[in-house]
């Protein structure tokens, strides 16, 4: 029992068998020998019947986080391929860098800041409510996310550190100011090929859906050039629109097919028109979409 009344997001195993994870809101008291994590990125080590928290990073202002229902787990952390970084959002909009072996705890220090960890960067304005969606191309590393009221953003690593500026974003925000979550991406290529690379976004079309079923929209994006949107199941709404979003629910993508779950109780399935594999599904093909229908196993 970690004592945390917020709930994580998700896990992450490593390679060791260590678990990753981010909280919600809740207590916090680790950082006087307490056992409450809210709002923090936690490593976890599991025995025959435990799991141990091994180390942990709490931002400075947890306790105003709590305050204003501003959670850091709102959305799942990703551990970067070939190195010690672990990223998380929050719905402050900033984007947390932490060393995974060594978190950095909590500063007790007077700055009012997070200098223990890698970075700290506040490039949303908007709550950013999906998780960081990652692409290495033999043009460098890249981590992309899209908040709501604000643009789908790329940002490049720089050795041990991202970029502050973009190094492209798209030409339209995500709708909305409050708590829609923007757009839950996922990337596909074929493996580091340039030119290959596609942001896919699960996007509101037009309305906030903070506690409303609306309508979703599912894009695609250059990966290298975010300003050139590929394609959108709307731009043929009779034959590919999926109808419900379904918030928090990444695009799923497998042997050139993309899997969109939604809440119009079907799973849509997108396919070129011609032959389909992963090396064929690429910027140059992403206009030429087919949708089919799935039934949702839980409706």
């Amino acid at each position: 029992d970690i004592g945390v009344t917020g709930v994580q997001r998700v896990l992450f195993r490593s390679e060791n068998g260590d678990l990753y994870l981010s909280t919600a809101n809740g207590d916090f008291n680790a950082n006087t020998g307490g056992s409450e994590y809210g709002n923090s990125f936690l490593r976890l080590h599991p025995g025959m019947d435990s799991l141990t928290v091994t180390d942990y990073f709490t931002p400075y202002n947890q306790a105003f986080l709590n305050a204003i229902d501003g959670d850091l787990g709102v959305d799942a952390p990703v551990l970067i391929p070939n190195s010690n970084m672990l990223i998380g959002g929050s719905k402050q909009g900033i984007i947390y860098v932490v060393d995974r072996t060594n978190f950095g705890k909590y500063n007790t220090s007077e700055c009012n800041c997070d200098n223990q960890i890698i970075q700290s960067l506040q490039v949303f304005n908007g709550q950013m409510q999906g998780s960081v969606a990652y692409w290495e191309s033999n043009a460098g590393e890249y981590i992309y996310g899209w908040t709501a009221n604000d643009y789908l953003k790329a940002f490049k690593k720089n050795g041990n550190a991202f970029d502050t500026n973009p190094t492209s974003q798209s030409t339209f925000k995500a709708l909305g100011i409050g708590e829609i979550p923007g757009g839950i991406l996922s990337i596909s290529s074929n493996g580091n090929t340039d030119g290959t690379g596609i942001v896919w976004g699960n996007v509101p079309l037009s309305a906030d859906s903070n506690l409303v079923n609306i309508v979703g929209v599912l894009r695609a994006f250059d990966a290298t050039d975010l300003s050139k949107e590929l394609w959108n199941s709307n731009q043929n709404s009779n034959r590919d629109a999926f109808g419900s979003f379904a918030k928090f629910n990444a695009p799923i993508i497998v042997n050139g097919k993309v899997y969109q779950p939604t809440f119009s109780g079907q799973v849509s399935v997108y396919g070129l028109l011609t032959s389909t594999s992963v090396d064929t599904l690429t910027p140059n093909s992403a206009g030429t979409f087919l949708k089919q229908n799935y039934p949702n196993p839980a409706s």
